[in-house]
């Protein structure tokens, strides 16, 4: 499954909560493309942010895309 900036009002409760058990269930991939407007802070609290592969924090951080950053596996990627 490939879902990019899309707004959570796209989907229903219902819809998010099947993505999540295909992926968690059924081993299906998922590979989300953040964006500005919606991807991946409208999820934060939905069915769908236990397979998203961010941690939400109280706020979004703005990210300076012009300064470099390094890239870090999360616990679950070393396994």
């Amino acid at each position: 499954i490939v879902l990019g900036d899309v707004p959570r009002s796209y989907f229903t409760e219902s819809q998010l909560e099947s993505l999540r058990r295909f992926v968690e269930d059924r081993g299906a991939s998922l590979l989300t493309i953040a964006g500005e407007k919606h991807m991946p802070h409208e999820y934060a609290g939905t069915p769908l942010e236990a397979v998203l592969p961010v941690v939400f924090g109280p706020t979004p951080e703005p990210i300076n895309a012009e300064e470099p950053f390094p890239w870090q596996l999360t616990p679950e990627g070393r396994r």
